[in-house]
């Protein structure tokens, strides 16, 4: 029986010596691939806020509604005597200390409709004022340089004035006559518009058309607008940025 077994073994033993090793997995030739040149992806522009389409200058502006009005503030007739009622709080504050100091500020036109604006633009109600010629209908262009469009003018909102003179600005070197400073550079050289330079920018007012501003609207000395409320401040939001007051 062992010698069966040994026997056996041997046979094992020699059946595997016999075994052929199994030939190597051979790899594919490799082909020659031309690489794919890569998609340039563009990468997108920055986003920048669209500018808003202005006219001869002017931005556009939603007439206000008349119940965010409040009557009686300026000594223009009609509707030229409302203004927005936080400017008008801002307001009587800064003529107070105007008043203070021996200043008196007259704010005249205020607030005007959009009809309003297309009667003045067109000359029909100031035939001989800012922009017109006798009456004579010179270019939009030109007229725009001193008056707002319609749907394009500051007024419309209830936070602009327009100050005209008052009596203590009546100076023989400056305004020897009241309407010598009315809607007039020399505005600025009167004692309600050098007070109004300095001080009003602490009551939340600012010049709108300062001299020297690439707006494309003339300098208008005796104009401001309210700018000390959020509302205000939004209103006012695309012209502040894209024509920085100094």
């Amino acid at each position: 029986m062992r010698r069966l077994i040994l026997a056996a073994a041997a046979i094992a033993l020699a059946a595997c010596g016999d075994r052929a090793p199994e030939p190597p997995v051979k790899e594919a030739p490799s082909e020659s691939v031309s690489a794919k040149p890569k998609r340039s992806v563009p990468r997108p522009a920055p986003w920048t806020a669209p500018k808003v389409a202005r006219l001869y200058g002017h931005f556009p502006y939603a007439e206000a509604a008349r119940e965010t009005l409040r009557a009686g503030v300026c000594s223009g007739g009609g509707e030229r005597q409302y203004l927005n009622a936080d400017a008008a709080e801002a307001l009587a504050r800064m003529r107070a200390a105007a008043e203070a100091e021996g200043v008196t500020l007259n704010p005249s036109s205020c607030f005007r409709s959009h009809a309003s604006q297309e009667r003045l633009f067109t000359c029909v109600d100031a035939p001989h004022g800012a922009g017109c010629a006798d009456g004579q209908l010179i270019s939009a262009e030109v007229r725009a340089t001193a008056v707002a469009p319609n749907s394009y003018s500051e007024h419309h909102t209830g936070y602009a004035i327009d100050f005209f003179p008052s009596a203590g600005d009546i100076d023989p070197a400056t305004c020897p006559k009241a309407n010598a400073c009315t809607l007039t550079t020399a505005f600025a050289k009167a004692r309600s518009g050098q007070w109004l330079a300095a001080h009003a920018g602490a009551y939340g007012f600012e010049m709108s058309f300062w001299q020297g501003s690439p707006q494309g609207v003339s300098y208008e000395p005796w104009h401001y607008r309210f700018v000390g409320a959020p509302d205000a401040l939004s209103v006012f939001g695309d012209a502040r940025t894209e024509f920085p007051p100094p």
